[in-house]
């Protein structure tokens, strides 16, 4: 069985955020041109929160997280992990990515998960006990031994956020995971999602364009603006239940959120 982490001692009343994001800047270089993507982003995540990134295409949600998992070099500001400024690429960092590619091919799902462990230190037994019971837990047990190719979509980002999860982060980054897959497997995910947050306590840190999946996953939404994109607002989400009046009231703020900055609201897209 898999550990539960006690919360009882994490009161968010007086608790120092594990992640902070203060005035970041990101941009890139094009032509010998710089082109800020990101103007001034401030946030903070509570251990043990969901915070949700949301926002119109090319606000740079993506940028942002991948920022935070130390891919991208911020042009101004600081992101502190654990009050750690110096965030190098690490193992405290897990991402789980939208492709469904992301899983080594030549390696069968068990082994999938136990690589990154072996590589980070840990023995051979140990990497392959420890993938055992994360398979247990995204009920993934049967096909320990099938390869990526015999996965369905779905299957494929069970294992991938087994493996982040096997590897103990202190905040999982994930980037629109469940973009790709069809409205069933997403919404059978999301719900697995929130039973295993549930259980482990892990921090997510969660890039989405659908308000729907912001709101059934997240506690706060951090909703962005138009390039180069500032936080507009942080919408608390925590008390809000499913198909209730406050769930239809916060879906309507949060659309008109994205609506107010330009952006022309696709349902099909924002939905």
């Amino acid at each position: 069985m898999i550990e539960e982490i006690d919360r009882t001692s994490s009161s968010r009343d007086g608790q120092a955020p594990l992640l902070t994001v203060a005035g970041v800047a990101i941009g890139y270089t094009v032509d010998r041109k710089f082109n800020l993507a990101v103007g001034d982003v401030s946030f903070e995540v509570l251990r043990g929160e969901k915070v949700m990134l949301l926002g119109p295409s090319g606000c740079g949600k993506s940028t942002l997280l991948k920022t935070v998992a130390g891919f991208i070099e911020p042009a101004a500001g600081t992101v502190a992990l654990a009050g750690k400024r110096d965030l190098k690429p690490g193992p405290d960092r897990a991402v789980v990515f939208q492709e469904f590619d992301q899983l080594f091919p030549w390696r069968n799902v068990s082994d999938n998960i136990a690589y990154p462990l072996r590589i980070n230190g840990r023995s051979k037994r140990e990497a392959s006990d420890t993938a055992r019971r994360f398979l247990e837990m995204t009920n993934l047990s049967d096909a320990a031994d099938r390869f990526p190719h015999q996965l369905s979509g779905g299957m494929k980002q069970r294992v991938a956020i087994a493996r982040a999860l096997a590897l103990r982060p202190e905040i999982l980054l994930m980037d629109e995971p469940f973009g790709s897959l069809d409205a069933q497997t997403r919404t059978r995910l999301q719900r697995e999602l929130n039973e295993i947050a549930e259980r482990t306590g892990v921090t997510i840190l969660f890039v989405t364009h659908s308000i729907q999946e912001a709101l059934v996953l997240g506690d706060r939404i951090v909703v962005l603006g138009q390039p180069p994109s500032i936080v507009k607002e942080i919408v608390d989400v925590r008390d809000v239940q499913l198909d209730t009046e406050d769930f239809i009231r916060v879906r309507r703020q949060l659309r008109e959120l994205i609506a107010d900055d330009g952006e022309e609201v696709d349902h099909a897209v924002y939905e």
